[in-house]
């Protein structure tokens, strides 16, 4: 909410993932997200997520660091922290 009124930000469709800025940055979210139907949620656990990057490539690493960096949504701070 946004000074008491509900914004509607986006309708994700199926497939579609959200958190992953606030996931992958480690800052807190600035949304929340509501099913309006039926919905199927995965979980993705932080440390196994961190252990399998931590098993990439330090060049790998860093494609992906940019890629998140591109896909960010100011003001957030593009430094991630491991």
């Amino acid at each position: 909410m946004v000074k008491g009124v509900k914004i509607v930000i986006e309708i994700l469709q199926p497939g579609y993932i959200f958190g992953e800025m606030a996931f992958l940055s480690r800052i807190p979210r600035t949304a929340t997200a509501q099913a309006v139907r039926e919905t199927s949620v995965g979980i993705i656990d932080r440390a196994l997520l961190d252990q399998e990057y931590q098993n990439l490539s330090e060049h790998f690493q860093t494609i992906i660091e940019h890629l998140f960096c591109g896909f960010k949504r100011p003001p957030i701070s593009c430094e991630l922290q491991n």
